[in-house]
């Protein structure tokens, strides 16, 4: 055999030998791991097309993966239910089109928003149990990515006896409760909707906390309030482009 071709074979197994020790020995990129929390107690107005709106957003930059839970209610024990979802569409390059991936991120969310309007709509708001047991799943998950939660709520609690007191005091009220503590210590957490709350009246007739005060006690119940970003409208469903 002519060592040129002897030379060409070694230099092409090589190559072929040095590509599989670098795929074997390269660690994959972690998967950013996404909880998504809902209220959808009526208080908060049209839930389901905020939930679209930031599962557009999240599922743009994909890979992700999402968890996504409705708050409880009596039946649950407050605890939030987790809703089932289809598996998330990714990216594939040199697989699938642009074209292709958009349609199935859109499908992904208007399938999410129907399961969204078939749930029940509970009486009551146990927001703060909410977020806390969806922050509990969110840090249990397997995987090594970043993890962010996403409230979409008005933050009208009614189930925690301490925050619900804590919002019927005026503007400006130094607590004289201790109020719960949230531990976010490693999640990012966004909450989005608090301006967007639909009660005009609370039971037997009084005014519903105002806007500002529900900061003002929301932004206290968090062991790392610097992780926390307080958005008063939620992100409205737009077609996702190609840009994105």
């Amino acid at each position: 055999m002519p060592a040129k071709v002897i030379i060409s074979y070694a230099a092409a197994s090589s190559l072929f030998f040095g590509f599989v020790t670098w795929r074997v020995h390269t660690v994959p990129p972690a998967v950013p791991l996404v909880g998504i929390v809902l209220d959808h107690s009526g208080s908060k107005l049209l839930p389901c097309e905020a939930l679209a709106g930031v599962v557009e957003r999240v599922i743009a930059s994909p890979p992700v993966e999402i968890s996504a839970f409705v708050m409880g209610n009596a039946d649950t024990a407050d605890v939030p239910v987790r809703m089932p979802l289809p598996p998330v569409p990714q990216a594939k390059r040199l697989i699938k089109g642009r074209s292709r991936q958009l349609a199935e991120r859109q499908a992904f969310v208007r399938d999410l928003a129907g399961r969204c309007g078939e749930e029940a709509t509970p009486l009551s708001s146990p927001i703060f149990q909410g977020i806390r047991q969806a922050l509990a799943h969110l840090r249990a998950a397997p995987g090594s990515g970043d993890r962010t939660l996403y409230a979409i709520t008005d933050l009208r609690e009614t189930q925690e006896p301490r925050i619900t007191a804590a919002l019927d005091e005026p503007v400006g009220t130094k607590t004289k409760a201790k109020l719960p503590i949230i531990d976010n210590s490693d999640i990012k957490v966004e909450v989005c909707g608090y301006a967007e709350s639909t009660r005009k009246k609370e039971s037997g007739g009084k005014r519903p906390p105002r806007i500002d005060r529900v900061l003002e006690v929301w932004q206290r119940v968090w062991s790392d309030p610097a992780r926390v970003i307080f958005k008063p409208y939620c992100p409205t469903l737009a077609t996702i482009t190609e840009e994105q």
